[in-house]
């Protein structure tokens, strides 16, 4: 038995297809046909004096996919996830964007590391870190641009690394505000001490 693309996900796509198109101004009217030679899920052909676009349904790979000429416009799966600009889906990805992307606000849930700020977290010496990037040429933790540019970087795990380097980096300057501290007071001590044997020979 052929698997096909739920009913509900045929019916919106038109929907939002026929919305798209009647915005457009044409001079001609607007035709839908089935398109020869389209394989087993078949094709709706959308053409007008503003341009051809093509309806593709595959029912080989549960998808029902859009475009032009030119380019992919969009893919949409039956298990949920879609592509635009794309007709690749990545497992476990509900969004392919081939392009930039732009939103006025993105919300990313990630586990954030408070915990560098616990009093049993252990704190890498600065000697072993400046031992680490010479070596590798990145601080620990973070991937190298090599990895990113074949894997890419998960936005939340980045922002929540980002942020424990971060942490980690105040902590660093609060324990050599410590040590600078110290060593103000030390020197303050022999100052006191110097000026008191300078001032007992002078009585001498």
């Amino acid at each position: 038995m052929k698997r096909k693309v739920p009913t509900l996900l045929c019916l919106l796509t038109l929907v939002w297809t026929s919305a798209a198109w009647a915005q457009q101004t044409v001079s001609s009217p607007l035709t839908l046909q089935p398109q020869d030679g389209a394989g087993e899920g078949g094709e709706l052909v959308l053409s007008g004096s503003s341009g051809r676009a093509v309806w593709l349904i595959d029912n080989t790979y549960d998808q029902l996919r859009f475009f032009t000429q030119d380019s992919t416009i969009a893919v949409f799966h039956a298990n949920g996830s879609m592509g635009l600009g794309t007709n690749k889906l990545y497992d476990g990805y509900r969004l392919s964007i081939a392009g930039a992307a732009r939103a006025h606000e993105m919300v990313v849930q990630a586990e954030w590391p408070d915990y560098v700020f616990e009093d049993d977290y252990v704190l890498i010496p600065l000697r072993e870190v400046a031992a680490y990037i010479a070596q590798h040429g990145h601080l620990p933790e973070v991937p190298s641009a090599a990895e990113v540019e074949a894997n890419g970087v998960s936005l939340g795990a980045n922002q929540a690394l980002l942020l424990k380097k971060i942490e980690e980096m105040t902590l660093y300057l609060i324990e050599m505000q410590q040590q600078n501290d110290d060593l103000r007071t030390q020197l303050t001590q022999l100052q006191e001490q110097v000026n008191a044997l300078a001032a007992q020979q002078n009585r001498n």
